[in-house]
């Protein structure tokens, strides 16, 4: 508690997430793993390892990261498909916003290492299911030699995770709000998380990363 009252911006996080009410307070704060960090102070914005000219970029999605959790679902979702968009902007990661083609609805791209990764984004009260990630799958498979990238910010069922490689080429990558939070707060840049998840995938078949990068 001390480190909350001694830091302006944990203090900005916790009354950002505590003047919602009601229901909106419940589709928040719902199994969130990463929000319980975020209260504890865990991912307070420290820009110091990142170039000067990035840091105020950065703190501003910071600040509208914390911002966009007094926004209903749906305009929540959206302004996380912005977020993610300007983050790659400024991480010098090409990307493409969303997009549709004939059946099917693209939250958007990025081209990292010469390699397409469709994108994924979900920002809901439940975990993601099985059936979602099958719909990445779905649309990474009529792609050439595409890849994915699923975003979850409130995580995956056992269910998804018990069977994600069961029967599928090895052709996405799962990361969640802990993982995403750990780069706009300028713990690790989104070329080292991505590097650390394709590391383990390549070594380990493991397609959802830990939250450790040593």
């Amino acid at each position: 508690m001390d480190r909350h009252r001694s830091n302006p911006h944990a203090l900005v996080a916790i009354s950002s997430i505590l003047c919602l009410k009601g229901d909106e307070l419940g589709k928040v704060i719902i199994s969130i793993s990463y929000q319980s960090r975020l209260n504890q102070g865990l991912f307070l914005p420290n820009f110091t390892r990142l170039p000067l000219v990035a840091r105020t970029f950065y703190l501003r999605l910071h600040e509208r990261f914390i911002d966009s959790f007094k926004l209903p679902p749906q305009r929540r979702g959206y302004e996380l498909e912005k977020i993610f968009t300007d983050l790659m902007k400024i991480s010098n990661i090409p990307v493409e916003e969303s997009f549709k083609i004939e059946g099917e609805q693209i939250d958007g791209a990025i081209k990292y290492d010469s390699y397409y990764y469709i994108v994924e984004l979900k920002w809901t009260a439940n975990k993601v299911n099985q059936a979602q990630i099958s719909s990445l799958y779905m649309k990474v498979e009529g792609k050439m030699q595409s890849l994915g990238l699923f975003i979850s910010m409130n995580g995956y069922s056992q269910e998804a995770l018990e069977s994600l490689t069961r029967g599928k080429p090895m052709q996405i990558i799962l990361l969640d709000g802990t993982h995403l939070m750990s780069v706009i707060s300028g713990i690790r840049t989104f070329k080292e998380l991505l590097e650390h998840a394709r590391k383990e995938a390549s070594l380990k078949g493991n397609i959802y990363c830990s939250h450790d990068i040593s």
